[in-house]
């Protein structure tokens, strides 16, 4: 499942502690580590909701706020992994519960490192839907199309509030999203095969038979 050099970090989120789950690729010692953080469910859940609000509305006087809760976050977090890490050419993180709303690439690791300056970064829902793509065959090079761009997506108008969108975790549309789809596709030249899909059907991704030289997909945000 895991290429050469990645390694994967999978936390459960529990009501007393969470568990930390270390998968190394085939054929690295130890295969499996598991390790016990002294944090529960509520506790994560508030500092978590602290960073999130000193990075959305602290500014520059909040900075030194951040950096100690960024840095004792990743003390909890990561470091008690940090001996099997530090081979990883890359990190493969699969978060749960508050950790869902987390941008873990803020975590500080050493002052003046954030964690994503440490180590390149894959955040995925799961290990299983991470594996599952790999074993499909990759596509061919779709010589015709030279970018396929999805942007603005509006998945969730018009929707009723699901269990998730209650506890906080509801997806709005990215601002801008369809002007910076529409100014990727302005860097290519006017001979290229430019396909671009915006608004509400951006949101189902055709699967295509052959791939385009360059595909940008739609995101979300946490509200």
């Amino acid at each position: 499942m895991l290429d050469s050099g990645s390694v994967l970090l999978s936390y459960s989120v529990g009501p007393q502690q969470t568990a930390l789950f270390v998968v190394q690729p085939g054929g690295a010692e130890p295969g499996l580590s598991v390790f016990t953080l002294p944090i529960d469910e509520n506790q994560l859940a508030a500092k978590v909701q602290q960073i999130r609000m000193l990075i959305e509305k602290g500014g520059p006087s909040k900075r030194g706020a951040l950096d100690v809760s960024a840095r004792a976050l990743y003390d909890v977090l990561v470091k008690p992994a940090e001996a099997a890490l530090g081979s990883a050419e890359r990190l493969v993180i699969v978060p749960d519960g508050p950790l869902h709303t987390l941008q873990i690439a803020a975590l500080l690791r050493t002052p003046g490192q954030y964690l994503i300056e440490w180590k390149p970064l894959h955040v995925v829902l799961s290990a299983t839907l991470y594996a599952e793509p790999r074993k499909m065959p990759a596509p061919s090079p779709d010589p015709t199309l030279d970018l396929l761009a999805f942007g603005a997506p509006a998945a969730f108008e018009g929707r009723q509030a699901t269990t998730s969108e209650e506890r906080g975790l509801a997806l709005g549309p990215l601002p801008f999203s369809r002007d910076e789809v529409r100014g990727i596709a302005a860097l290519f030249p006017g001979h290229a095969q430019v396909s671009l899909t915006l608004g509400r059907c951006s949101c189902s991704l055709p699967v295509r038979p052959a791939a385009p030289r360059f595909c940008v997909r739609p995101a979300f945000r946490f509200r």
